[in-house]
């Protein structure tokens, strides 16, 4: 340390001492006077909170449509009903052409006598 400094030495710890809080209170003003108050930041987030209110409006509203849906077992149940009526109408069509063959040749016997 330069001779000059040991003679203010005292005054130089004193004055700083004093000063500390001084500079500690000057810098925390700063620092709050840089951030945002909370008016500030409740007018900043307010289309925030309204798109999140939106979204939780529309989230149930799908989840009210969603529920209505079938699910893949529905699905599964409905195939298996169609697999089952294709093999029903399959019978019946089968029946069907038996009765129309029988038919078809009921009617060539009568046009047959009839024209007798």
């Amino acid at each position: 340390m330069p001779e000059a400094l040991k003679d203010w030495w005292p005054v130089i710890s004193l004055a700083t001492l004093a000063g500390l809080p001084l500079a500690l209170s000057a810098m925390s003003w700063v620092v709050r006077r840089g951030l945002a108050s909370q008016d500030d930041l409740r007018a900043a987030l307010a289309p925030l909170v309204t798109d999140v209110a939106d979204l939780r409006g529309r989230t149930q509203r799908l989840e009210g449509e969603v529920q209505h849906l079938p699910t893949a077992d529905d699905i599964a149940e409905l195939r298996e009903a169609l697999a089952r009526m294709e093999g029903s109408v399959r019978t019946v069509a089968a029946g069907q052409e038996a009765q129309r063959q029988t038919l078809t040749r009921i009617e060539d016997y009568l046009y047959r006598d009839r024209g007798k």
